[in-house]
């Protein structure tokens, strides 16, 4: 069984993956604004995603100290593999699924 994250943030713990699995609808409609701005641009969608990547950190500099902010980027490059995996599956049973 995978080991659940837990972080700790100026006294507040949290569970990722709890806090994850709300915050699916919200993912969900990120995605399908960028799907719908982009039309498949991968030009476009790489902007988007530069966007709401300096959207993120600029939202993290109004609640967190610098060092909170590195932890969690660091966290971040520790799970791009896991995060690839994951998503290429994603890819893959969609393709199945549409054909």
């Amino acid at each position: 069984m995978k080991k659940k994250k837990r972080v700790k943030m100026d006294g507040v713990h949290f569970s990722f993956d709890t806090l994850e699995n709300k915050m699916n609808p919200f993912q969900n409609a990120l995605h399908n604004l960028v799907a719908d701005t982009s039309h498949g641009d991968p030009a476009t969608l790489f902007m988007s995603a530069n966007i709401m990547l300096k959207a993120v950190v600029e939202m993290y500099i109004t609640l967190l100290p610098n060092s909170d902010i590195e932890n969690i980027l660091k966290e971040v490059i520790s799970i791009l593999p896991e995060l690839r995996e994951r998503i290429e599956k994603e890819f893959e049973d969609e393709s199945e699924t549409v054909h």
